[in-house]
């Protein structure tokens, strides 16, 4: 019989491709990330429990950008980078509320 065949450039039509594709590099959003940044919130997040599943068991931790480190060095280099500054700025900004949406919306809320 013949060699076991393949699917070749079909990667648009293939759904399981394009599900893994959208969740495989999965970031926080802006609004969990605002949430982390309440005071009893930065405190549980600085200072975890040593896990072995993450990048320097968890105690190299940004949570602005939501971002395990290898170690300090690395976290310093990152906290100079201009992702991180545009992070800050974006996590600065008043956050969107569903009563702002209605009132913007023209509803009374």
């Amino acid at each position: 019989m013949g060699q076991c065949q393949r699917r070749k450039k079909n990667t648009s039509k293939n759904k399981q491709f394009q599900k893994i594709r959208k969740t495989k590099r999965r970031v926080k959003d802006i609004d969990e990330i605002v949430n982390d940044l309440k005071p009893e919130n930065i405190i549980k997040l600085q200072n975890q429990k040593l896990d072995e599943d993450l990048p320097g068991l968890g105690q190299f931790y940004c949570v602005f950008c939501a971002r395990y480190f290898i170690n300090k060095d690395s976290l310093n280099t990152h906290y100079k980078s201009k992702e991180h500054k545009k992070q800050i700025k974006k996590a600065n900004e008043p956050v969107y509320t569903i009563s702002d949406s209605k009132k913007f919306g023209g509803q009374e809320g």
